[in-house]
């Protein structure tokens, strides 16, 4: 039972670190460039504060501040990462054409000035340089960021979930009790949890420091 014990913590801890990680993650990708290009030269950067990198830092800040820590929602901690990664997916296919695309209309409406240029022996203007390049040429690193942090997030729920769980059901019949309650013996088969000290004399529950049972009085060295 102690191993047990023992597991289901180091699932919950591990699943903790990950979901802090993944939120973190989650706020540095939605503030990084989503989207990069130059014009004239100098390098343009679009963050994804802009776009939907917004959303992705208020999940990041939501589950910080709803102290990471806690038992009760790991599920929709898990729900909030797949939702950071399917963001991350849509911008690592959209942004970069969406820059590309913007860039085409413009090179389009300066066409006309570009045809008088040259007919008066001028060069052309070129705000992107001599050719346009593939849409993968303007992504930023913030949804490859995003998409980590989302990772972190969804994994660490599930791994807190399945350590909550398995910190909260039977080894011996798989009987599940709810969140909170002291349970020393199995309700289904009798079976001990080994989840806390017990009295040797009336069999109360201790705390670690007691040194003496609060129901009896009985030592507990």
């Amino acid at each position: 039972m102690a191993e047990l014990r023992r597991g289901s913590n180091w699932l919950r801890w591990v699943g903790v670190g990950l979901m802090f990680a993944g939120a973190l993650l989650l706020i540095v990708g939605g503030i990084l460039p989503w989207a990069k290009f130059h014009i004239f030269g100098s390098e343009v950067s679009i963050p994804g504060l802009t776009d939907w990198g917004a959303v992705t830092v208020v999940i990041g800040v939501l589950v910080l501040s709803m102290r990471v820590l806690h038992r009760r929602m790991p599920l929709l901690v898990m729900v909030l990462g797949l939702v950071g990664m399917f963001i991350a997916l849509q911008a690592q296919k959209e942004m970069g054409l969406k820059v590309r695309g913007r860039m085409l209309l413009l090179e389009n409406a300066i066409a006309p000035v570009n045809a008088r240029l040259a007919q008066a022996a001028l060069s052309p203007l070129e705000p992107f340089g001599p050719s346009i390049g593939r849409a993968q040429d303007y992504q930023g690193p913030g949804p490859t960021w995003t998409f980590a942090g989302g990772v972190g997030l969804a994994l660490g729920g599930a791994l807190a979930f399945s350590g909550g769980r398995l910190g909260r059901s039977c080894r011996s019949c798989g009987t599940l009790w709810r969140t909170g309650r002291l349970v020393l013996f199995c309700p289904s088969c009798g079976m001990s949890t080994g989840r806390a000290n017990i009295c040797r004399q009336c069999r109360s529950p201790l705390e670690n420091r007691d040194r003496y049972c609060v129901s009896c009085g009985t030592g507990t060295a």
